[in-house]
């Protein structure tokens, strides 16, 4: 190690061992030289007791022919090292070295200086590699957290989408849970309040049949007693269908007697009107007299067409009316479209149905010329 101080010449480490001797006291011992400079030295001596301020050391190391520590030095400080009883540190100063010797010190000096600086640049290039590998690693740890820090954020964003989601479906689910509980109970009530119209069915399906047992009884006897009453009723209707049929048919016969004696009257009109014309056809002496003979030839024909128009609505009414009528005779002497009623065949009277007929009357037809 190097040793730099504004008062002393440069100092290095040294571990050499010596022998000295304190003039003038006797004191004397071995010793190790801990670093040492071109005028002076650091010795640590073994005594009892510590040396004199001010006086002299002779060290001596027989071992080396060309020694590098003068012979001679005086004692500047001296102090006890650490907690050691019988050890001293001695600041030594060179009193006098010999030219030879104080040449090696130098040399030597120089050396190690040179061996230092060496060892120094050496350490300083270690050093520098270092901190470039340290800083290296540190860019890389540096790129690593952050990394790191990006993907637990990125993580920590997805778990709390994951965790917003498991929330979401979680009170869907509670939500799920609980209606399905509200439609279990609901479906429970059903059931029960069903089981409970079930019974009260059973029972009125008992009390259903028991009246059916008795409704059929019930029911031969009606029909029997109905079977002798319809007998009856059957008879009377027919009497009375028959009045009544003859009733109408004498109201028909004479509306269409009324229709025959209107067409008569309408036949006698257009032929009286024919021979008028006729009559004038050979008596017309210009055209004047042509068209007042024709237009009144006109007018008579629309009269007549019109009277014939009428008669003719009226006829179909009084056809329409019998036709209604023989249905409805018919109908009442029919089977209403019962093959069987009440449990029995139902029978026609055949003889009176086929005489239920309605005679409209012929056609009357008006033959009405175009006179030209």
């Amino acid at each position: 190690m190097l040793f730099n101080d504004s008062r002393f010449d440069y100092r290095v480490n040294e571990r050499k061992k010596v022998s000295w001797l304190i003039d003038g006291n006797g004191m004397s011992g071995k010793g190790f030289v801990r670093n040492i400079s071109s005028t002076g030295m650091l010795l640590e001596i073994d005594s009892e007791k510590a040396p004199a301020d001010k006086c002299f050391f002779t060290v001596d190391n027989p071992k080396e022919e060309n020694s590098f520590i003068p012979k001679i030095g005086k004692l500047i400080w001296s102090k006890k090292k650490g907690y050691s009883r019988r050890k001293y540190l001695c600041g030594i100063e060179f009193f006098e070295p010999t030219q030879t010797v104080l040449l090696n010190l130098k040399n030597m000096i120089k050396e190690k200086i040179i061996k230092i600086e060496k060892a120094n640049t050496v350490i300083n290039f270690v050093g520098l590699i270092l901190a470039l590998v340290i800083i290296g690693l540190t860019v890389y740890t540096i790129s690593v957290g952050v990394e790191t820090y990006n993907n637990m954020s990125m993580a920590n964003i997805k778990m709390f989408a994951v965790s917003s989601k498991q929330a979401t479906l979680t009170q869907n689910y509670a939500r799920l849970y609980h209606e399905s509980e509200l439609r279990l109970l609901e479906a429970n009530q059903e059931l029960n309040a069903s089981s409970i119209m079930l019974k009260d069915i059973s029972r009125e399906l008992q009390m259903t049949k028991a009246i059916l047992v008795k409704t059929e009884s019930m029911l031969v006897d009606a029909k029997n007693e109905m079977a002798i009453k319809m007998q009856s009723e059957i008879s009377n209707l027919t009497a009375l269908k028959e009045t009544e049929l003859a009733a109408v048919r004498a109201e028909l016969e004479a509306q269409i007697k009324a229709l025959e004696n209107k067409s008569t009257g309408l036949r006698t009109e257009i032929a009286s009107l024919d021979s008028k014309l006729k009559y004038y056809e050979g008596n017309i002496n210009n055209i004047g007299e042509g068209k007042v003979l024709l237009q009144l030839y006109h007018d008579k024909m629309n009269l007549v067409k019109s009277k014939i128009k009428d008669f003719r609505i009226e006829a179909k009414k009084v056809r329409t009316q019998a036709l209604r009528e023989m249905d409805r005779v018919r109908v009442l002497l029919g089977n209403n479209g019962y093959f069987v009623k009440n449990g029995e065949a139902v029978k026609v009277d055949i003889e009176s149905y086929n005489s239920a007929v309605m005679n409209a009357g012929s056609q009357v037809e008006i033959k009405v010329e175009n006179f030209k």
